[in-house]
């Protein structure tokens, strides 16, 4: 025991070591001293970061670092002063001694025996330890005993040497733990989780579920929902009559950013990712408690066999078994429009930190702190009109509705009964005050349709503002190729009009053409008209020939024929009448005065028909000559007439005319064939035997008649409007076309031809 005169230490053993760690702010201002540049003091604070980060590693990792140094768990025998300075700060030799000698006393068995039985020996003051030593000394034991020292199991581990090797392997370990993290990290995102949902435009509207990803963003899931929506043909109640095709056009049109998450009452923003809320565990902020987005935060486990093609079913996946009515999908113009009502007046936007979720807390009140408005309807559907044996709860803040009036239905348009009597039999001091709360929840009513309108009248604004953006730009770029057009058009029309002088240019050339065209067209029409001639003067001569020498007749006929031609004087003849074949006085030059071309003869072939006239006469016919020869002569006739329509009509002229028509060609070739029927008719009627002499006439005005009807047809079809005689490109300016000419003169030796056969008749019945 000291000397009373010593005086004893009023402070107790401290319980816990003093921090001899510097924190970041003190290192900062001892590395910082004066004025430094704001990129160096930003260096500095780096680095201090820094160097605190690797010592907090360092402690998680159980080493020691050179700024830090650690001691043992003291024994009670160096339990020193409160007072006295630690270790690491160098205390006075004296204490340090005296400390020392103190723990070479026998103490040991009593701290042990106490140690066994509390465990808590550092407790103990001095005084009690003074105490203690003086009751247990004895002269046998002041001689220092030797105590077992065992280690501190709460103590870290030794120290090591920062050695290269040491902070490589140490740099080494923090980059595996850091991959480590970052791979389970990178599990926990790509694990796919089911969400189901709803969408919510005032009632709930069953959707379905989607399929995401933990470390997708909000709007990912967003667009699955507008996609499952198109899909389905989702309408609200507004859009109910409209059929499916038309809300998957007004699905086409929703963007991501026209849709919301609400998750209960909390609208998700778009950036966040579903791991954000479920690594930081997220409370829903609801009466229920529980997660926001409750799922795991943990990789899935590993399996042996794992495929990596292979995925688990849906059945497999989290959350499929979650509520889909706490998972709404809104649209963001619904949302504008009813946010100052239930439930919507509830909704409000994440928003990380304590203070929302204290906003969240006092977010089921209003501007009584008290009072929900909910309409009749929905009043009667929870009960709360009514109060009955079962409890009344408030849907908004799940506040249990214990008194009658705790739930009032009022009229909002009252009657004048109701105004008189609503109050009646109050005191002045309770009408005040009811007329105060109304008159309080009216302002805050008041209050918040002007900020509604307020925000519809900004946004109308905006939209305004952006319409007449867009307007202007239409306009300019209207106005830009309005004159983009104008330059095109008057490039046109000079174009227009270089191509109508270059079209003039060539129908000019193509008259011009046309017009040679056509008198090398007449030209080969003249020289095949005359090849033709001959053909048909020869064929015509021996026809007659056959036609008369075939006539009926007495034997001695042609004897008396070649004899009587014999006795006719021989006149002197033209060279024109010398040609075997010519049997009639037919000058070349009378031939060529019945083609078009040659119509304005100066007369010269009737000339030239007197003078055949007078050299070669046709030998008298004696009585007892030929009978039949108009007959032959009306035959021979229409046989020519139809062949020519031949000869004439298939050419470039009429069948093989590239301009006609098919159905032209059609009526060209029909009026060929009945010119040819009509021929073949004729020789019929002429050539049949006839019992009396009234059947030979009317044979002989039947063929006449037949054989007239296709130049009657043909004289006639000029009649008809749009017809003429010959086509454009052929056309020469005549009126009257060769055709006419033509057709009048078989007219005429038809009729004549049997004028004279049936004046023949006659002699030969009054003969008879």
């Amino acid at each position: 025991m000291p000397p009373p005169s010593e005086p004893q230490s009023r402070t107790s053993t401290p319980r816990s070591f003093t921090n001899q760690t510097a924190s970041t702010e003190e290192l900062l201002k001892s590395q910082t001293v004066g004025l430094v540049d704001l990129s160096e003091f930003r260096k500095r604070r780096a680095e201090v970061l820094e160097q605190k980060e690797r010592e907090a590693h360092d402690k998680s990792l159980g080493r020691f670092t050179s700024g830090n140094s650690r001691s043992i768990t003291p024994s009670t025998g160096d339990v020193t002063d409160g007072a006295s300075p630690s270790r690491s700060e160098g205390p006075p030799k004296k204490k340090k001694k005296k400390a020392l000698a103190k723990s070479k006393l026998s103490f040991g068995d009593d701290d042990n025996e106490e140690e066994q039985q509390t465990g808590d020996d550092s407790a103990a003051t001095p005084r009690e330890t003074d105490r203690s030593r003086s009751a247990s000394k004895t002269p046998a034991e002041d001689k220092p005993l030797s105590r077992r020292i065992a280690p501190n199991p709460n103590a870290p581990p030794p120290p090591k040497a920062l050695t290269k090797a040491a902070v490589e392997a140490e740099a080494q370990a923090r980059d595996a733990l850091r991959r480590e993290f970052l791979a389970m990290q990178e599990a926990i995102k790509n694990t796919e989780i089911l969400i189901p949902f709803i969408f919510y435009d005032g009632t709930n509207i069953p959707a379905g579920t989607v399929k995401v990803k933990k470390g997708d963003p909000v709007w990912l899931f967003l667009d699955r929902c507008r996609k499952v929506g198109a899909e389905l043909g989702v309408g609200g109640t507004v859009s109910s009559l409209k059929s499916r095709k038309d809300n998957r056009r007004e699905w086409a049109r929703v963007g991501v950013d026209d849709l919301m998450l609400v998750k209960g009452d909390v609208i998700i923003p778009h950036h966040y990712e579903f791991y954000y809320f479920i690594a930081n565990k997220i409370p829903s902020f609801s009466k229920d408690g529980g997660l926001l987005f409750d799922y795991s935060n943990k990789p899935p486990p590993k399996k042996d066999d794992d495929n990596p093609l292979s995925r688990p079913g849906d059945e497999q996946l989290e959350g499929g078994n979650h509520d889909p009515t706490l998972t709404k999908v809104v649209d963001r113009r619904w949302y504008e429009k009813n946010k100052h009502i239930f439930p919507a007046s509830l909704w409000q936007e994440y928003e990380p930190g304590n203070e929302f979720e204290e906003k969240m807390s006092t977010n089921k009140r209003d501007a009584q702190g008290n009072v929900h408005i909910f309409c009749l309807q929905c009043a009667d559907r929870l009960g709360l009109s009514i109060p009955g044996p079962r409890e009344r709860r408030c849907p908004a803040c799940q506040a249990i509705l214990s008194n009658p009036d705790d739930a009032v239905s009022t009229v909002l348009n009252p009657t004048e009964d109701y105004k008189t009597s609503v109050l009646s039999g109050l005191d002045p001091n309770t009408i005040m005050e009811c007329a105060a709360r109304a008159l309080m929840f009216w302002s805050y009513q008041t209050t918040q349709e002007i900020f509604y309108q307020e925000y519809l009248g900004k946004s109308l604004t905006e939209k305004y503002a952006s319409l007449n953006t867009e307007m202007d730009k239409v306009i300019h770029n209207a106005n830009s190729e309005i004159s983009n057009l104008q330059s095109r058009l008057s490039e046109m029309e000079l174009n227009q009009q270089q191509l109508y002088k270059k079209n003039q240019e060539l129908v000019e050339m193509y008259r011009e053409k046309c017009k040679k065209h056509a008198q090398m067209t007449n030209l080969y029409n003249l020289l095949k008209s005359r090849a033709m001639r001959s053909q048909i003067q020869t064929t015509a001569s021996d026809t007659v020939s056959n036609t008369l020498n075939s006539l009926p007749g007495s034997r001695n006929e042609p004897l008396t024929l070649a004899a009587h031609i014999r006795t006719v004087p021989q006149v002197p003849q033209t060279p024109s009448s010398r040609h075997p074949h010519n049997q009639y006085p037919v000058n070349q030059e009378g031939v060529e005065q019945l083609h078009r071309y040659q119509r304005s003869g100066s007369g010269s072939s009737k000339g030239a028909n007197r003078r055949d006239e007078s050299s070669m006469r046709p030998p008298p016919i004696p009585p007892g000559g030929p009978r039949n020869s108009p007959r032959g002569v009306m035959a021979i006739n229409n046989i020519l007439f139809a062949s020519a329509a031949y000869f004439a009509d298939w050419s470039h002229t009429h069948v093989f005319n590239p301009r006609w028509p098919p159905h032209a060609k059609f009526h060209n070739g029909q009026s060929m064939s009945f010119g040819a029927l009509s021929a073949l008719t004729t020789i019929y009627l002429l050539g049949r035997r006839n019992p009396t002499p009234e059947a030979a006439k009317d044979s002989l005005f039947l063929a006449a008649v037949v054989g007239s009807l296709t130049t009657i047809a043909g004289l006639s079809a000029i009649l008809y409007p749009g017809t003429a005689w010959t086509d454009p490109e052929f056309y020469t300016g005549s009126l009257i076309g060769v055709q006419a000419y033509i057709f009048v003169g078989q007219l005429l030796i038809n009729w004549t031809a049997y004028s004279l056969e049936k004046k023949r008749l006659e002699k030969q019945g009054k003969s008879a």
